[in-house]
């Protein structure tokens, strides 16, 4: 395994897909386009992406390795639209760089990610004992 510069090699960042077989919502996904009627984008309008309670849709992203080298609760992305897999891997690994720093990232915590536009995240707990990161703006 090959790290690029300024990647921390005691972190990992785990991507989940939905076309894996256990991923929530895949047998759904699977069936647009291979029924006699597959269903139509309306099908998904009242589905909310950016829901993080629990994985329903989209991709799971996770790190390994902040509660082994920090004691700090490990962070997730969840129902990340498969196209911002590379952007949410950017994001998670800046986490990571930050937390490794020895900075905290605490429930009920807001964060401002960049100057200029509004780039706000929050953290909340969840049900499986993740820090979860919530796009807030």
């Amino acid at each position: 395994m090959s790290t690029e510069a300024g990647k921390d090699p005691r972190i990992q960042i785990l991507v989940a897909t939905p076309n894996e077989a256990d991923a929530p919502g895949r047998d759904e996904l699977a069936a647009v386009g291979e029924g006699e009627e597959p269903p139509g984008a309306e099908t998904f309008l009242d589905r909310a992406w950016l829901h993080q309670n629990q994985w329903q849709r989209g991709s799971r992203l996770e790190t390994l390795g902040l509660a082994i080298h920090v004691g700090h609760p490990e962070l997730a992305i969840a129902n990340l639209p498969t196209a911002f897999i590379e952007g949410g891997v950017a994001l998670m690994e800046k986490l990571a760089a930050y937390v490794l720093a020895g900075g905290r990232l605490d429930d009920g915590q807001l964060m401002q990610l960049d100057e200029g536009l509004p780039s706000l995240i929050g953290f909340a707990p969840s049900d499986d004992d993740y820090l979860h990161v919530v796009f807030i703006s």
